[in-house]
């Protein structure tokens, strides 16, 4: 059965990494020196603000609606408007015709082709004039459909990217937890099989010391002997024990935990290689990897590793080509 034990902190990784728990339900991830590196605060923190920037786009999406209704609504006064001029102008170039119609029946018998001139120019200008109305009032309905849609498209866009960016943090403090768990089970499998290596060392010595006791009286020299060969046994098992915390010491250096901000992406990449050699890590790590925009009418681009990750290096490939200069990425590398 498993040892249960608290504590405030935990060291990992020759305490590279601390995990701490500062109140009820919180925890926080720092380096050896105090630095937190994550913590339950952040992440919610990180929610917190996405959720500000999308009730603020939101708002900003219902004042340009606002704007455009305005917008309508003025230019739709303002057709109105011309219309009723237009009118006005019609019943005054009517009364103009009707009284220029009177003063050529006069002249009728002089200037017949004139008058039927002016008249059929009269009706032309006014079709002209109906079908420019007409045309304008077509293309502000236009305008208010298509700016309709744009908005409703760029509402949608927010909300995919919101749920996206939600998922991403749930799953990165799942995989937290995984860890945490994974790792307070391995040391407390070490600690336990530690305990019964030293019940058993300490059974064997006694034992021994027993033994030796009993045989002191009648085999001094005999006994010499073999606290001779204790003694040459013992440091052999420190030097041993010695060359196994040397051994240590070296793994824990050469399996750090890596982790990095690529910012060298640009448009019509399809893919990008980390190179971590420097590290050194004698087996292959674990490598995980997140894509990002700093603008947010950017799509979202899926990654995934291609192959596996090496000791030396990991490769990502993206779903699509990178359609501007503005995404990082974020990686993540560890034993």
């Amino acid at each position: 059965m498993a040892k249960i034990f608290s504590t405030e902190k935990l060291s990992l990784n020759g305490d590279k990494i601390r995990l701490q728990s500062s109140a009820v339900k919180e925890f926080e991830v720092t380096d050896s020196s105090g630095v937190v590196l994550i913590s339950k605060g952040t992440i919610e923190s990180n929610i917190d603000s996405l959720n500000t920037q999308d009730a603020t786009d939101k708002s900003a999406l219902e004042s340009t609606i606002g704007t455009l209704s305005t917008l309508e609504s003025t230019n739709t006064s303002t057709i109105e408007s011309n219309v009723d001029s237009l009118n006005t102008q019609d019943a005054t170039d009517k009364s103009a015709l009707q009284s220029t119609i009177g003063t050529l029946s006069t002249l009728e018998s002089t200037n017949t082709s004139t008058i039927e001139s002016n008249v059929d120019s009269l009706h032309t200008q006014d079709a002209t004039d109906k079908s420019t109305i007409e045309s304008t009032i077509g293309a502000l309905s236009t305008l208010e459909s298509t700016n309709t849609s744009t908005i409703e498209s760029n509402v949608d866009s927010l909300n995919t990217q919101d749920a996206t960016d939600k998922s991403i943090i749930e799953s990165t403090i799942g995989a937290l937890s995984t860890l945490e768990s994974t790792n307070t089970s391995t040391i407390e499998s070490n600690v336990d099989s530690l305990h019964t290596q030293d019940a058993t060392d300490k059974s064997a010595l006694e034992s021994t010391i027993g033994t030796l006791s009993t045989l002191e009286s009648t085999n001094t020299s005999t006994l010499n002997a073999h606290v001779s060969s204790l003694h040459e046994q013992d440091a052999d098992n420190k030097s041993a024990i010695e060359d196994d915390i040397d051994s240590l010491n070296t793994l824990v250096t050469t399996n750090d935990v890596y982790a990095a901000n690529i910012t060298t992406l640009s448009e019509n990449d399809n893919s990008v290689t980390i190179d971590y050699s420097s590290v050194g890590y004698i087996t292959n790590p674990t490598a995980m990897g997140m894509l990002r925009s700093s603008d947010s009418n950017d799509p979202i681009i899926s990654i995934q590793i291609s192959g596996a990750p090496t000791k030396t290096g990991v490769t990502f490939k993206f779903s699509d080509d990178l359609p501007s200069d503005n995404y990082s990425l974020d990686i993540l590398v560890s034993v």
